[in-house]
């Protein structure tokens, strides 16, 4: 396939550590078979005096400052921790099978590999290259644990994260192979490395934030330091105030609004602010426990680090609202872009960025789009997928992608029938739209959009779907005008013709098959997918 350097799904940051870092700041005891050689390739000076400068390109202009970077804080080096993300039936019989997840379709973590820009992924005794975007989806491993501990303590109450809806959500997003990172289309991602994402990373001195282990053990211990009181401040803080009758808080006690306040999240606190004059007052004083609560709130990615183990020997003493302003400060990205030449924080920044993309990333994830009514858990516990792509994304279509999910079997044991089929059509006679109706049920599931354009048929009532077939118009079609024209339903008795059929087909069509490959026996129990004002795309079946 040739050279292409691709960059981590999650961050888009380099995914190895050669070349990174100044060979000229190198540490004792650095491999230097991966330190760049910085050493300058400029003319000498001139005679006349002037300062000298380096040319745009010479090489002192490049890599990292090993002084504030050392080897075991760049993110990516810990023995090339890369894993790459993948749907069951892709594997090889060199991964580990008890790694691997029991039902066919769902999507599995591979165990640690390598990755070269030549080569691509590949597993320890593999000879197998693992292409990115095609073969699976490639992350650091330090990302990964990020976008776990990201969804465990912003969705407490959420099952763990669904990798076969993440999988798909990635696949939507690939524009083509060789992307070499995905665009998510959402500003809290990447954070400043696209800047360089280059045929190989472009490693420039003031940017080393941008590689720094984001899983590295913070000391936090001078930021407490700074943030300690002279004396330790009383908990008990009495607020001389008015009582306003109009006002319904007034004749709470000043405890219950200090409770009140650290309960909730600091947007609603300032609104809280802005409608009561009690609470207005008592924010002149608030406690040390109320700025405690905001440090979970404000600054998120400090869970998982050690900085409450550092507070509790001097908790009494620190001034948490000090702590939360430096923790702000300290975690926030540079101005510019460039950290300081001397730099202490650096992991802490980058944590803070791919925490930041985590939460983007797990939001899209929430926004995709569920038409598909209840279903129960039990049904969608053991469900699996075959995916695959109807064609090519247009530039001009990636912003209307709309991604949704619809099951028109609700339940795995007497499920009502599945009455009725309609397709809707846009002026095109391509589908925009697919509605399935179950008896008892007002309204029908949809997929897609509705048109003016419609077909509609009843379905027979011993009819189990064991696969749907699309469509896409006669060979005669050029590939970028092919779309989804009819849709067709096998049945148990009926695999290798639909026994329904609605839309548009000629007798040298070309059609796309969904229909499980493994187990004959399965039923299709709904679709997922992706879909713009055109037609579904990409196109995938849930099946049990």
């Amino acid at each position: 396939m040739g050279k292409i350097t691709f960059y981590c799904t999650i961050c888009a940051g380099p995914l190895y550590e050669w070349g990174l870092r100044k060979a000229s700041t190198a540490q004792p005891g650095d491999n230097e078979n991966s330190l760049f050689d910085d050493d300058c390739e400029c003319s000498d000076q001139s005679d006349d005096g002037e300062d000298f400068k380096h040319t745009p390109y010479c090489p002192c202009n490049r890599g990292y400052w090993g002084d504030i970077l050392p080897e075991r804080d760049i993110a990516v080096q810990a023995t090339f921790a890369v894993r790459m993300l993948r749907m069951q039936g892709e594997y090889s019989q060199n991964e580990d099978e008890s790694e691997l997840p029991n039902d066919d379709g769902s999507c599995y973590l591979t165990p640690i590999g390598e990755y070269d820009s030549w080569f691509a992924f590949s597993l320890s005794g593999s000879d197998e290259s693992l292409w990115p975007n095609q073969d699976g989806f490639i992350v650091h491993d330090a990302c990964w644990q990020l976008l776990q501990l990201v969804h465990k303590t912003t969705r407490p109450s959420q099952q763990p994260l669904d990798l076969r809806r993440l999988y798909l959500t990635m696949m939507a997003r690939v524009l083509g192979p060789n992307d070499v990172y995905l665009e998510w289309r959402d500003p809290r991602l990447y954070g400043g490395t696209t800047e360089f994402t280059m045929q190989e990373w472009e490693a420039l001195p003031g940017y080393e934030w941008l590689v720094s282990d984001p899983l590295k053990d913070i000391d936090f211990s001078e930021l407490v330091q700074e943030s300690t009181l002279v004396e330790p401040r009383s908990q008990n803080q009495n607020v001389a105030r008015g009582s306003i009758p109009a006002d319904p808080f007034a004749k709470l006690p000043f405890e219950v609004h200090c409770m009140i306040l650290e309960l909730l999240p600091s947007e609603s606190v300032l609104n809280l602010f802005l409608s009561s004059c009690s609470f207005r007052g008592a924010s002149t004083r608030l406690p040390r426990a109320f700025w405690r609560s905001r440090i979970y709130t404000e600054t998120p990615w400090i869970e998982g680090t050690s900085l409450f183990e550092t507070v509790s020997s001097l908790d009494e003493r620190v001034d948490y609202k000090k702590l939360l302003s430096l923790l702000k400060e300290t975690s926030a990205s540079c101005p510019d872009g460039r950290n300081d030449r001397y730099e202490t924080n650096l992991s802490l920044k980058n944590r803070r960025r791919i925490w930041s993309c985590c939460e983007g990333i797990l939001d899209i994830l929430s926004r995709r789009t569920k038409e598909s009514g209840s279903v129960s858990s039990e049904l969608e516990s053991i469900t699996s997928s075959q995916v695959a792509r109807i064609r090519d994304k247009a530039d001009s279509e990636t912003r209307t992608l709309v991604e949704s999910e619809t099951y028109f079997r609700p339940t795995i044991l007497d499920p009502p029938r599945l009455s009725s089929l309609t397709v809707y059509f846009s002026k095109q006679t391509s589908i925009t739209g697919i509605e399935w109706r179950l008896e008892g049920e007002e309204s029908g599931r949809l997929f897609g959009k509705r048109a003016t354009g419609m077909q509609s048929v009843a379905l027979p009532a011993d009819l189990v779907i064991a696969g749907i077939v699309l469509s896409l118009g006669p060979k005669s079609l050029k590939a970028s005008d092919r779309m989804a024209f009819g849709l067709g339903l096998l049945s148990m008795d009926r695999v290798d013709e639909p026994r329904v059929k609605l839309g548009t087909w000629t007798e040298n069509d070309v059609v796309k098959v969904f229909r499980p490959a493994l187990n004959q026996s399965a039923a299709v129990v709904g679709i997922t997918g992706q879909y713009s004002v055109r037609l579904p795309q990409p196109f995938s079946l849930n099946q049990t």
